[in-house]
């Protein structure tokens, strides 16, 4: 779940100190616009109400701090429950560290998971992110995804957040497995309808960034178009697109 909110800084250095004080990870700092550049932009009309008014209004901007935003993804719950066990959640975009999860990723993930079953899962836990082909699938797989269906991850508390969550992410997967196949489904049927699953998220994350593109090319305004289209990608659960490039 993301959360929004504020805390009074001077700069960005020190609003990252008092987030860290206070335990919160932020996942993205937006400085709100100063009452100063705020006044300033409307100088014409200072100018027309007097300059003892104006005077007032920025000696009372210069003594207030900037306020600046906070965009954290905090824990919708606790990531293990009361025993100890990861609490299944929908899949989502893993937050943290961009390395740590670049690094998992690139090694299968074997760095979290010892059952190939749970490994190969995690390479399509990710909305839009994952192969771009079939992968090989084990002879002993079956098996292995008896084993995977039969355990549950267990929460270390000093692990990396981003290990915590693809666990959780993977438990959520494996319930959605068992409920699939209680329906008469199959472990191929809900392999290839991962497949399919992701090669469409990753069409529609393709087709988002060719029209946000065509907005640009049409005279939309960069900053404010790449926003909206990034709003409908966090609805959607998908990566962000990067800010385009402005000739």
């Amino acid at each position: 779940m993301r959360h929004d909110g504020e805390v009074a800084a001077p700069d960005r250095e020190a609003a990252f100190r008092k987030l860290k004080e206070a335990g919160i990870k932020p996942g993205r700092l937006i400085p709100a616009p100063g009452v100063v550049n705020a006044i300033l932009g409307h100088w014409k009309l200072w100018l027309a109400v007097g300059g003892l008014v104006a005077i007032v209004l920025v000696a009372a901007a210069v003594i207030r701090q900037d306020r600046i935003t906070i965009r954290t993804m905090a824990e919708e719950t606790p990531y293990a429950d009361a025993d100890g066990f990861a609490k299944p959640i929908e899949r989502r975009q893993i937050w943290g560290d961009e390395a740590v999860i670049a690094i998992a990723a690139r090694k299968n993930w074997r760095i979290v998971f010892e059952n190939p079953a749970d490994r190969l899962l995690a390479l399509f836990a990710e909305p839009g992110v994952g192969l771009s082909m079939m992968p090989r699938l084990p002879e002993t797989l079956k098996s292995d995804m008896d084993r995977a269906l039969a355990e549950r991850f267990r929460i270390v508390p000093d692990e990396l957040d981003e290990y915590k969550q693809i666990k959780c992410i993977v438990e959520g997967m494996k319930s959605e497995l068992r409920t699939y196949m209680a329906a008469g489904g199959t472990l191929e049927g809900y392999i290839r309808r991962l497949m399919r699953r992701q090669s469409e998220e990753r069409d529609y994350l393709l087709n988002a960034s060719a029209e946000l593109g065509r907005q640009i090319e049409t005279g939309a305004d960069p900053v404010k178009a790449w926003e909206e289209m990034n709003h409908k990608m966090r609805e959607q659960g998908l990566p962000a697109l990067p800010m385009p490039e402005v000739r």
